[in-house]
């Protein structure tokens, strides 16, 4: 016998109540989802990041998350192939680094016995003629070019001492040549005291007397310049050029192993120590000379 008017009116505060709880529920659950949602795509977007990273070649990003889940797991296992993928390139640029170091070891022992025995006849022909004045400054010259080869056992040296060494290689050619063979050198002062692998002119100059003949004299110009953060090394000659096959195969080492071997030694070593935005171009037209282009990044002592 209960008046209806006191059911409707229940019946209002039943239906009110459920449509709030079931608000409050919708929100509740929206706001859980959403930070649960936001938790899990930070988490994936920083292992797609560290991922990306991998891929373009940097190993040194990493993850850190707190807890026991799967992420936390992930995060490891991504850390540790970083690090081990890391030092395993270390570990074989040392080895690469250490095997052109004594590529280069192996070349100047191949060099300069033959070099110190030409020079050393053309000393004794000196001697035989009675020209001392000469003879004496070929002694000095060598000893000069021994002392700057060997530098101490170090590996960089300044600019300036690597154009020094080609300085006394030529002088002493130029004793031999005569006039035969002139060299110009323009070397920028604000150069000099910046760094250098050593042992990446010479070669060039020593190529071009061994190479580049064409007729009774040849010209060579040593040309050295600052360009925002690059050392530009220039080795130019008007001589008989080189064929573009040989300047392929100096490159690449495919086929023709011996041709240009110091000349491949000499960019692989600046591409090892500086990285690949760095090495030796060469430029020539057969019968009209030869241009070296070096590139090194300017670095200080």
């Amino acid at each position: 016998m209960v008046p209806s008017s006191v059911l409707e009116k229940d019946t209002q505060k039943v239906k009110l109540l459920t449509l709030v709880i079931c608000s409050a529920s919708c929100v509740l659950i929206l706001l859980v989802a959403t930070f649960v949602s936001r938790t899990f795509s930070r988490r994936v977007l920083k292992v797609m990041s560290v991922l990306q990273s991998f891929r373009q070649g940097d190993f040194q990003r990493r993850i850190h998350y707190s807890g026991n889940d799967e992420f936390t797991t992930i995060a490891s296992s991504l850390n540790e192939l970083g690090k081990r993928t890391q030092t395993l390139i270390e570990e074989v640029y040392a080895t690469n680094l250490k095997k052109k170091e004594a590529e280069l070891e192996t070349l100047q022992a191949q060099i300069n016995p033959h070099f110190l025995y030409n020079t050393l006849s053309s000393i004794s022909r000196l001697a035989k003629f009675g020209q001392v004045e000469k003879q004496h400054q070929m002694v000095m010259n060598l000893a000069k070019f021994y002392r700057l080869s060997l530098n101490e056992g170090q590996t960089i040296i300044p600019i300036g001492k690597e154009i020094e060494q080609v300085r006394a290689y030529m002088d002493i050619q130029q004793i031999k040549y005569g006039d035969r063979v002139r060299i110009d050198y323009t070397i920028s002062p604000e150069i000099v005291e910046l760094t250098t692998v050593k042992l990446i002119v010479q070669p060039f100059v020593e190529n071009v007397l061994e190479h580049a003949w064409r007729g009774d004299q040849i010209d060579i110009q040593v040309t050295g310049y600052l360009e925002g953060a690059v050392v530009h090394l220039i080795v130019a000659d008007n001589g008989n050029g080189m064929p573009q096959d040989t300047i392929f195969h100096i490159f690449n080492g495919e086929g023709m192993e011996r041709v240009g071997y110091g000349i491949r030694n000499v960019h692989e070593r600046i591409q090892l120590y500086y990285g690949k935005d760095f090495g030796v171009a060469i430029n020539c037209a057969e019968g009209e000379g030869t241009r070296v282009h070096i590139r090194i990044p300017a670095q200080s002592v």
